[in-house]
């Protein structure tokens, strides 16, 4: 009996295990999806606020070492539609060119402009003029960096003569949950974990309150032998017809059917002493869940499983089944 009891509960653990598994990869996918989401949104964020330090760093550079000149400008006499405020705008990136060509003096006005807002990242800025680029880093910078934005001065219809104004950011993968959210969505997922856990750990000590070790059946010889039946306290015994040649002991608790019999204790014989009074043999959900009126839904569902899956193995050995009807209840078959 001890074995079977260990089999029994073996298979119990497995399929308990197989449900918290399922369930921990099903959170984590979860997780995953909200991190995913969390990672883009902060990616855009830092895009965002990227582009607005570049653009003021370009209106700084442009109020610091640009002296305010006045001009009359008369548009019917240009050679073409280009606004006097846009060649004004390409004369000024042109005079940067001659004065920092390398661009650091922007580039760094755009770096502290970020760390400003709390930004820490590698940058870079380049001007192209005549088809020459020249930039504030090495060439190798731009295979991991992002362009950010794109500037082009124009003071004439000659694409040659633009001036092209680009600004570069290098944002590292780790950089996207480097900020709070993340921490606290980690610790509640960590949590969670944790809770889950220790919650299946107690609701397992519940169920082997509602799941008894199963019985299995004892030769008649046992039965009828004078010392089990005093250690078992039988009485005398009064069978009932249930169905066919099958019989009920309502006392002693034994079904028997021909040479077979069976003695049926705690929860086992909860259920089927309701099954065997039901029309049908039937049982649906909601009889099942009225016997266990003081426990959540949940606890009870798991009551009903285990308890179901003890009373197949007890009753298969006299030729039961327990039929389950999907969405409804349980019916005994008797053979």
């Amino acid at each position: 009996m001890n074995g079977i009891s260990e089999n029994f509960q073996k298979k119990i653990d497995m399929l308990v295990r197989k449900e918290v598994i399922i369930k921990l990869v099903l959170f984590s996918f979860l997780f995953l999806i909200v991190l995913v989401f969390l990672g883009e949104s902060r990616r855009k964020y830092i895009l965002s606020e990227s582009r607005h330090a570049f653009s003021v760093a370009v209106m700084e550079e442009k109020n610091l070492f640009i002296q305010e000149v006045s001009f009359q400008y008369k548009a019917e006499y240009s050679p073409n539609n280009i606004s006097a405020e846009e060649k004004k705008n390409w004369g000024d990136q042109f005079y940067f060119i001659k004065e920092d060509s390398c661009c650091n003096r922007l580039d760094s006005l755009f770096r502290q402009e970020l760390k400003g807002g709390g930004l820490e990242l590698q940058t870079a800025v380049s001007r192209t003029f005549n088809g020459k680029t020249i930039a504030s880093c090495q060439s190798d910078f731009f295979e991991k960096a992002t362009l950010l934005h794109e500037y082009t001065y124009r003071k004439d219809e000659n694409n040659q003569s633009d001036i092209i104004l680009r600004a570069y950011i290098c944002l590292p993968f780790y950089l996207l949950f480097d900020y709070k959210y993340f921490y606290i969505l980690t610790l509640v997922y960590v949590l969670g974990v944790f809770i889950y856990l220790y919650y299946k750990q107690m609701r397992g000590k519940k169920d082997a309150n509602c799941v008894l070790q199963p019985q299995v059946s004892m030769p008649s010889s046992a039965i009828e032998n004078d010392e089990v039946t005093q250690e078992r306290n039988i009485v005398q015994t009064e069978w009932i017809t249930v169905t066919g040649d099958y019989l009920w002991d309502v006392k002693n608790h034994i079904l028997k059917s021909g040479e077979k019999k069976i003695i049926l204790k705690g929860e086992s014989l909860r259920y089927f002493q309701q099954f065997v009074v039901a029309e049908h043999f039937f049982l649906n959900y909601g009889d099942l869940h009225a016997l266990y009126k003081n426990r959540g839904i949940e606890e009870s569902k798991d009551c009903i499983y285990h308890t179901i899956l003890q009373l197949r193995k007890e009753l298969k050995i006299v030729d039961v089944k327990v039929e389950s009807i999907r969405g409804v209840g349980y019916r005994l078959l008797f053979d």
